[in-house]
This record gives C-alpha cells, structure tokens and sequence, in this order.
C-alpha cells in the first residue's frame, strides 16, 4: 500500500473499479476473494472505490490445542483489540465478525470453529468450515 499511497501524494491517481458481474465472475472461480470496498481517503484523492480482497487468515498447525485456538480467536474478536485495529489503520473499521469467515478456503481449525459456532456463524444452516471440503 505505501508504493501507492506514495503515488498519489505526488500525482493525481485512479483505481479501476471491480464489481458488479465482473466481480461475481472472479469470484466463482476463486472463492477466496471477497467483495469490499477502498474507503476515500485511503489513498490521497481518491473516492471510495469497490475492489476484489483477500481477507486475512491466521493459519495455525492441527497440533496446537483446541483451547489455546479458542480462546485466541475470542480474544482478536475481543471488543477492545477491535477499537486497536480500528484507530491503528484506515481498513482496521472494515474487521468485522460478521464477516470474518467470507472467501474462507481451508478447514477452521477445531477451537475456532467451536468460538464461530457458539456465535452461530457455522452449524446446520451453512457448511461447516471446520469440516475439509469434498472434491466434486
């Protein structure tokens, strides 16, 4: 992001637009991008500008034990470390829980499938995350 922010602070910049069924098309070929949004004000000059993103993943090996899983995806979702990430970075507003399992690839891992279960973001209404996907 800094090359770019750099760019617009020197000269006057446009970014091209990906939405509507172009957006669509990409995604149902490539799950994982999800549909979001570059605030104004992100890059100097700049409008709000629809995009394709890459959510953040934090992977972590099947070893480490489930509670530790758990209670580090309870605390990142804590309500103060949201209030960090939010005043820390201009994309920090757009971490949101409801959103958190969007373009979602790979199999949770068992503690943090158990945190987004009990917040009712998994279960019988949807698949699973914490369950591997079945090749068709």
């Amino acid at each position: 992001m800094t090359a770019i922010a750099d760019l617009a602070r020197a000269i006057p910049i446009a970014l091209v637009p990906i939405a509507g069924s172009q957006s669509k098309k990409i995604r149902k070929n490539d799950p994982f991008f999800v549909q979001t949004i570059i605030a104004r004000g992100v890059y100097e000059g700049v409008d709000h500008t629809w995009t394709l993103g890459v959510g953040a993943q934090w992977l972590v090996s099947a070893e480490v034990p489930e509670g530790r899983v758990y209670a580090i995806t309870k605390a990142l979702w804590h309500d103060n470390v949201l209030t960090i990430l939010k005043d820390g970075h201009p994309l920090g507003e757009m971490i949101r829980l409801k959103t958190a399992l969007d373009g979602l690839t790979v199999p949770l891992h068992p503690g943090a499938a158990r945190f987004y279960r009990e917040r009712g973001m998994i279960g019988l209404a949807k698949p699973d995350p914490a369950q591997p996907a079945k090749a068709p």
